[in-house]
């Protein structure tokens, strides 16, 4: 049976979702996920409108969520619990009900779309695999040589840091985060190590990135948030810290009528004004279908950069990458070798969550042996459980001494994100919108494997050999 990896990794973030009474649903059409029982709309008339039309259909309002900075409000009725995990009724009455409104304006609401660092494809293509040596020289991209003239400033908002990897790993003791995750020696959360991960291929591109990491997106409910939590977690890091040069995010979603996402409706329009480049994963989803933040880049060139992934080898997309004319440029992202875990005499363990499977999954590519849907062979428990695991298979189990390899457009984006870094410094350039313009023009080349776009590839990164079935 093949793995039904989306279900699979929505049971994970509705287990969650449902402890803290807000459970989530999802369309089998479109793959997008939202928190039931609940509508976003403009604090303001769009809210009352919203609000007065709740009431005139007799729910049950469960509370609200005020939002300040982002300007938006959460409104929850009904119940939640029924209609299962394909409907809610509650919202679409709600939602049928509004007044009809075009234009820039939009509808009077949205639902409340899930950010996730994974989406329909999960972990965030594939589950990390353990490399057996904290050797430098197993790291791709390999570790750049410092220039030693400066620093530019890249915030990292993801999952965290991973407690003890600064004192584990000498270049990357200047990394700083607010909130250490203390590490877990067993069973590892599935993305304990997201943000860790990112960071350290942000700062082996680029040694003299000044990398802060900030958990805006909680490992719990499987790295997965609501976009009005999202939208407003974004707003308190960035007015509390400073709008950084450079923005790395590895997250998004689709959304049910392929607009933009509600909640992050004020941190887009705070971008715009502010001199920052927000670097974003195109996502995992192997579509050309919107997914925000990245799809931004479409209307937003220069401010937002929205980032695919390369297969192994380079010749050509990773077949999980999101694509279209809206993604900016593909870095490498298959089999990419970083920082997992800090090094310990006591090797946490993990339990992969999903099976790997018996071909390629997407039907635009070749079954190739190497590809990541297919190599290495796992067996998961999520995958076992949802067969039936009528024979007893147990779950595969590896043991991480600090480096994995993960596939992922989550990690291109931090790739990318420092060779803007290094063009900063090269060039002289303060503006980081031109330093990636100038980045484009002069090192991007057309992507190979029959696809269409530009790539960037950093001069430490090593491919890997590729081969078919």
């Amino acid at each position: 049976m093949r793995p039904d990896r989306f279900r699979e990794q929505f049971d994970a973030m509705n287990e969650g979702a449902r402890e803290r009474g807000r459970p989530l649903a999802y369309d089998p059409e479109r793959f997008f996920t939202w928190e039931k029982g609940c509508l976003l709309a403009r604090e303001g008339e769009d809210a009352e409108v919203v609000a007065a039309t709740i009431d005139r259909l007799e729910l049950t309002r469960r509370g609200e969520t005020r939002n300040e900075r982002s300007g938006i409000r959460a409104l929850r009725f009904g119940d939640p619990f029924r209609d299962g995990d394909n409907a809610d009724e509650d919202v679409r009455r709600v939602l049928g009900e509004l007044p009809r409104r075009g234009g820039e304006l939009g509808p009077y609401a949205t639902r409340n779309h899930i950010v996730s660092v994974t989406e329909v494809n999960g972990c965030p293509n594939d589950e990390p695999e353990p490399v057996s040596t904290i050797a430098p020289a197993a790291l791709n991209p390999g570790l750049a040589a410092a220039r030693g003239n400066g620093s530019v400033r890249v915030l990292v908002v993801d999952t965290g840091l991973v407690a003890g990897v600064t004192e584990t790993y000498p270049w990357l003791r200047d990394v700083v985060t607010d909130d250490e995750l203390e590490p877990d020696f067993g069973p590892l959360a599935q993305y304990v190590g997201h943000g860790t991960f990112i960071a350290a291929v942000l700062k082996a591109v680029a040694p003299d990135a000044a990398v802060e990491v900030d958990d805006a997106i909680p490992a719990i409910m499987a790295a997965a948030v609501p976009e009005d939590v999202f939208g407003e977690a974004l707003l308190e890091v960035l007015d509390d810290k400073g709008w950084p040069p450079i923005l790395s995010l590895s997250a998004g979603a689709v959304t049910e009528d392929d607009r933009a996402l509600l909640g992050l409706k004020t941190f887009m329009e705070r971008l715009a004004q502010e001199p920052t480049v927000l670097v974003c994963s195109a996502g995992n989803n192997g579509r050309d279908e919107p997914f925000y933040p990245a799809y931004h880049a479409k209307s937003m060139p220069g401010k937002v950069i929205a980032v695919g992934a390369l297969r192994a080898d380079g010749q050509g997309r990773a077949c999980f990458s999101n694509h279209g004319e809206w993604v900016t440029v593909y870095a490498p992202g298959e089999r990419i070798s970083s920082v997992f875990t800090a090094a310990d005499h006591t090797p946490p363990l993990y339990v992969y969550r999903h099976s790997t499977f018996e071909e390629c999954r997407f039907t635009h590519q070749p079954p190739y042996a190497d590809c990541s849907c297919v190599t290495p062979r796992i067996d998961g428990e999520r995958s076992l459980a949802r067969d039936g695991n009528a024979a007893g298979i147990a779950a595969t189990r590896k043991a991480f001494t600090g480096l994995a390899r993960w596939s992922g457009t989550s990690f291109s984006t931090p790739i990318v994100a420092g060779m803007i870094v290094n063009q900063m410094l090269e060039s002289g350039e303060d503006d980081p919108v031109v330093a990636a313009q100038h980045l484009l023009a002069k090192q991007a080349v057309a992507i190979g494997g029959g696809g269409s776009g530009t790539t960037l590839t950093p001069p430490t990164w090593r491919p890997l050999p590729y081969g078919p079935a």
